[in-house]
């Protein structure tokens, strides 16, 4: 196996960082998921053209489950390749799963902000 390159590791950390903020700071579901990664990856990333982001949310849509993060998933693995898809369906599926956990474990007390 070859040593990523440069490239490749910064198309990664682009990647985990926009789905870690995008995790984050979208809440309502997954039509402000789909909403936030057209005005993001269309518009100002330019990581596909809005055709190819049209054709993604038309199959996601067919595919049982949150349309929002099949879409992530995908967005991941064009930028990014296979590293770029579990990282992007990690840091935008599970957020809630692991956040307040970590929170109470931190914190000793209840975490109101994320209830």
């Amino acid at each position: 196996m070859t040593p990523p390159t440069q490239t490749t590791r910064n198309r990664l950390i682009e990647v985990a960082v926009f789905f870690l903020r995008l995790g984050f700071t979208a809440f309502g579901g997954p039509a402000a998921h789909i909403a936030m990664m057209h005005d993001e990856v269309v518009k100002r990333r330019k990581w596909v053209d809005e055709q190819r982001f049209l054709d993604l949310f038309g199959a996601a849509n067919m595919i049982p489950g949150p349309s929002s993060t099949e879409m992530a998933i995908y967005l991941g693995f064009q930028r990014a390749g296979w590293p770029g898809l579990v990282l992007s369906g990690v840091w935008i599926g599970s957020r809630p799963t692991w956040l307040k956990p970590v929170c109470h474990s931190f914190s000793g007390s209840h975490c109101s902000v994320l209830s």
